[in-house]
């Protein structure tokens, strides 16, 4: 309809009422399947959205084309609707319109797993078929790691996807929200237009150009305890950083003084991975040589953790050599796993020697951990937990090293 269109009642025009008919439509979409399965999530994809939709649904950015201009773009608009309360959003990966060359295709993938709170390839019926697997197998190989990556992080996302769920904060931020204090995050045009954040914990540098154009990326870096890249493990101090770009990865960076929680183990589906247990990464303040985080989970189906029961939300803590649970909250049902199977440790400042886990009072020595250095200084040491740690047991377990 023309957006100047009169409606009778209270003469309002067209454009103020347009997307309110989305709104009502995939709202009634969502009662219809609460009502047909009741307890259970339902699931609802919109493209058009209005105030309160982040309730009832999902939501695309629309019909984008297979350009670099349109990765760069979105990176606007995941943040700005994220800001605006709907969280639960991404962009077509390699656009919706036209056929993105096997460098676009792989660029788009390694942003949209770490930058799209909503993922999913998705394209217009006259396009070329795009699965990874229609690719050269350098290019697939790229996109299935980038893939592997984003259910690696999966206990990440859901955390913070809790954050938004019961604080209102975005999953995908831009950087100047955790940085406030930190001017340049308003002024520093990588910072502005090239960067975004997954939570407080994650950092990650759009690269919306060819390597044929761009072969070197600057990077800023907020203010603080200082950034741990992820490919790497190296520490790299706050500030403006050059980077040489490959084709293998995007430049991320994970902040200094945060656990982060993961999965390793690769399978099939996020339903198969409910059983598996978890990896802590812990990435130190270089000052104080500790960090904190949390993770949170539950059932991943019904509604029960609304009514307080039917989830686990702990509080960790690294501080003196010794990881614990600060606080736990809930109670986990026992078809889901909560245990912690690796912990990997870095930026130590010398290799670890030992390691102890202390449960339910008593103390039992644990395989020497596996250190090596870092090519930035430091070093970084992985810890196989054997008998896997339970977070459900909250403050009577505690891993300490040395």
């Amino acid at each position: 309809m023309p957006r100047d269109a009169i409606h009778p009642y209270g003469n309002v025009e067209h454009r103020d009422v347009h997307n309110m008919y989305g709104y009502y439509v995939h709202r009634a979409t969502f009662e219809g399947l609460a009502d047909r399965s009741p307890g259970d999530r339902p699931f609802v994809l919109s493209r058009s959205s209005w105030i309160g939709s982040h309730k009832y649904a999902a939501v695309w950015t629309g019909d984008n084309y297979a350009k670099w201009e349109h990765l760069q773009a979105s990176m606007a608009m995941v943040t700005a609707l994220g800001l605006g309360g709907q969280s639960l959003v991404g962009a077509d990966v390699g656009g919706f319109f036209k056929h993105p060359d096997s460098e676009l295709a792989v660029r788009w993938y390694q942003l949209a797993v770490l930058a799209y709170g909503f993922l999913r390839n998705h394209a217009h019926l006259e396009t070329p078929r795009r699965e990874p697997y229609m690719f050269d197998e350098p290019t697939m190989l790229k996109i299935k790691a980038a893939i592997q990556l984003r259910y690696k992080m999966l206990p990440l996302w859901y955390t913070v996807f809790h954050e938004w769920a019961s604080a209102g904060l975005p999953v995908v931020r831009p950087v100047w929200f955790n940085f406030m204090s930190d001017p340049e995050t308003l002024t520093d045009v990588d910072a502005v237009e090239n960067e975004v954040m997954l939570g407080d914990a994650v950092l990650v540098r759009g690269i919306t150009a060819p390597l044929s154009e761009q072969s070197a990326a600057t990077v800023y870096l907020p203010q603080g305890k200082g950034w741990y890249e992820m490919y790497t493990g190296s520490f790299v101090a706050p500030g403006k950083h050059p980077v040489q770009l490959t084709l293998n990865e995007i430049p991320t960076y994970f902040r200094a003084g945060t656990i982060v929680p993961l999965k390793s183990r690769m399978r099939r589906s996020a339903s198969c991975m409910v059983m598996d247990p978890l990896s802590l990464q812990v990435y130190l303040d270089p000052t104080s040589q500790s960090a904190v985080g949390q993770v949170y989970m539950d059932d991943y189906k019904t509604k029960q953790h609304e009514d307080g029961s039917s989830f686990l939300k702990v509080q960790l803590g690294f501080k003196d050599g010794e990881l614990t649970a600060l606080s736990t909250e809930g109670t986990l049902p026992a078809g889901v796993s909560a245990e912690i199977e690796k912990v990997e440790i870095f930026g130590l400042t010398k290799p670890l020697e030992s390691a102890e886990l202390t449960s339910k009072g008593t103390k039992q020595a644990l395989t020497k951990p596996t250190s090596k250095a870092l090519a930035a200084g430091g070093y970084v040491a992985t810890l196989k937990v054997l008998p896997w740690v339970d977070l459900r047991h909250g403050s009577e377990w505690a891993l300490k090293v040395a």
